[in-house]
């Protein structure tokens, strides 16, 4: 199960919120020490969470706690400086065979809740988080006097904020040419794999509860902001967040196409979309269904694809547009996505 899902839910269900503006890289948000000596830091940054730090240093140890984090250090060509990383961010490198990457990197078990003595015992120079995943635990790690860096990440609402993520990173770690080359990349991609008209109506479906209501995304999010991208138009779009929507609201949108993400394996998610519609027969007259339109995001690399605000998301723009095209099959893993999409992580 995804992670992000988890720690995404978690958060909404017991109401922890960020009510943080867009994140724009500028002079306001950036001190930095006088080139002409040749110094670059003391570097001074306002991060995705509102936080003014101040980095002394380069900070040669880092540990990154969110893949989306991950993702963004190891494009930046940082890899090699990453000495820990939570679970899934190994889990994301090893599926796309760049384990080698953070090969001076301890994975720590413990990730919701955060391991926090975990983190303070491999003695980073600094900690990279994401502000909609680990926000919660800043006071936590303040008071393990723990440096630490947040990305807006989840709370991120289009490639825009995304990018601005990854120039804020390159910033603290003196990166700013790799930066902007991995900015360009996403740019070409995003150029690529965009339609330029509407193709369909999409419900994007994170998590089904016992009760068959289900978590989704709303209008404001970057995965919203993904399927628009790709000609999609988000169903749920006039809400924000991720919301608990009932059955009767799937219903009542009647979707041309219905996206799930696979929960713990497809069987098990094939047979919840299957229970679903028979506690609620009237699914038999939305179009996904009656037309067979129902697709399965595999957990792994299809998931985290759609679900990190990273450089890898703009390969999701290619997975719904393949979808809306009715050229995908009805169960995206990780064969495909590599055969089909090329997917690689570039490495500046």
């Amino acid at each position: 199960m995804d992670y992000r899902v988890v720690a995404g839910i978690a958060l909404l269900v017991v109401g922890i919120g960020f009510t943080l503006g867009a994140f724009e890289l500028s002079s306001s948000h950036v001190e930095i020490g006088s080139k002409s000596q040749g110094s670059y830091y003391p570097l001074t940054v306002v991060d995705g969470l509102g936080q003014t730090i101040t980095v002394s240093s380069y900070p040669s140890r880092i540990v990154s706690v969110a893949p989306s984090d991950t993702q963004i250090l190891v494009s930046l060509g940082l890899g090699k400086n990453i000495v820990g990383v939570d679970f899934y961010s190994a889990e994301l490198l090893e599926e796309l065979n760049e384990s080698s990457q953070i090969q001076n990197a301890h994975v720590i078990t413990g990730v919701y809740p955060l391991n926090v003595t975990g983190i303070v015992v491999l003695n980073p120079s600094i900690v990279v988080a994401d502000a909609g995943l680990e926000g919660s635990y800043y006071n936590q790690m303040k008071d393990a006097n723990l440096t630490v860096f947040y990305t807006h990440g989840d709370l991120d609402v289009n490639f825009h904020e995304i990018e601005n993520d990854v120039m804020m990173t390159a910033t603290v770690f003196d990166r700013v040419n790799e930066g902007n080359q991995l900015v360009s990349w996403m740019n070409q991609k995003i150029g690529e794999f965009s339609s330029s008209s509407d193709i369909g109506s999409v419900a994007y479906v994170l998590w089904i509860c016992p009760d068959f209501s289900f978590y989704t995304v709303g209008g404001n999010t970057f995965i919203s902001n993904v399927m628009a991208h790709a000609g999609g138009t988000n169903v749920f779009s006039s809400q924000s967040g991720y919301p608990l929507d009932h059955v009767s609201q799937l219903i009542e949108s009647d979707p041309d196409v219905v996206v799930f993400t696979e929960m713990y394996n497809v069987s098990y998610t094939e047979s919840l979309i299957h229970e679903m519609e028979q506690e609620y027969p009237a699914l038999h007259n939305v179009t996904a269904f009656k037309e067979g339109r129902i697709y399965i995001l595999d957990q792994g690399l299809p998931v985290s694809i759609m679900n990190e605000p990273a450089p890898l998301s703009v390969y999701g723009i290619s997975i719904v547009h393949e979808i809306m095209e009715d050229k995908a099959p009805h169960v995206i893993n990780q064969s495909w996505v590599e055969d089909d999409l090329n997917v690689s992580l570039p490495i500046f």
